[in-house]
């Protein structure tokens, strides 16, 4: 279950804590006080927060070969990346993924040339 906190405002004057459970559960808080608890079925998004006059955006992507989950504040980059250890396991089996890919099709590529060579039997 990832989780993270970062601190915001001047000079850090609030912590927040952002945590993605399974199936979907996000809970966010701020100063230790739970600020929103949902439910999301999307592994993609946008989330906002107006707090202590400060706009927090969280953005959270997952697809197409990439995750990410970037932090704004006040429209400023606050944090690069939420989660760097999900985002290390996301891009370890990303590279799995892709060797057994390669693997399948040139079994795969193997097994039709043999076929047609007459070198497997029918």
């Amino acid at each position: 279950m990832p989780r993270a906190t970062f601190a915001f405002g001047a000079p850090s004057s609030h912590t927040m804590a952002v945590i993605y459970a399974w199936w979907g559960r996000e809970e966010y808080y701020v100063d230790g006080r739970l600020l929103e608890r949902r439910w999301s079925p999307s592994l993609s998004g946008k989330r906002h927060f107006l707090i202590g006059g400060h706009s927090v955006r969280i953005e959270l992507f997952q697809g197409q070969g990439q995750y990410f989950t970037r932090v704004f504040v006040d429209d400023k980059l606050h944090v690069e990346e939420l989660f760097p250890r999900t985002k290390e396991r996301f891009e370890r089996w990303k590279r799995v993924f892709s060797r057994m890919c390669l693997v399948t099709l040139g079994l795969l590529a193997a097994l039709i040339a043999l076929s047609v060579s007459g070198l497997l039997p029918r």
